[in-house]
């Protein structure tokens, strides 16, 4: 799970934002790019069999807890804006 959270003291509006990776570990690791628990990960988003070490940048980044999070705050933060 990410979380995200996001305070302006000036203007007081507040966020807290969170995202969460499902998927299931493998039985060894595979793959060379990431870090941490990529090689072991199979995300249920991504595509069959792969783990996020084997992932693109580009198709990591797209299913991504943390980039998931970074997304919610980036379109809170235009709502706030806006407001």
């Amino acid at each position: 799970m990410c979380v995200i959270a996001y305070v302006d003291p000036a203007t007081a509006p507040s966020a807290s934002l969170r995202a969460r990776a499902q998927g299931a570990l493998t039985h060894g690791p595979r793959g060379e790019r990431g870090f941490g628990y990529d090689p072991a990960f199979l995300p249920d988003d991504g595509p069959p069999g792969m783990t996020m070490a084997e992932l693109s940048d580009q198709q990591k980044d797209a299913i991504s807890h943390r980039g998931i999070a970074a997304r919610a705050l980036r379109g809170w933060l235009e709502q706030v804006d806006r407001g």
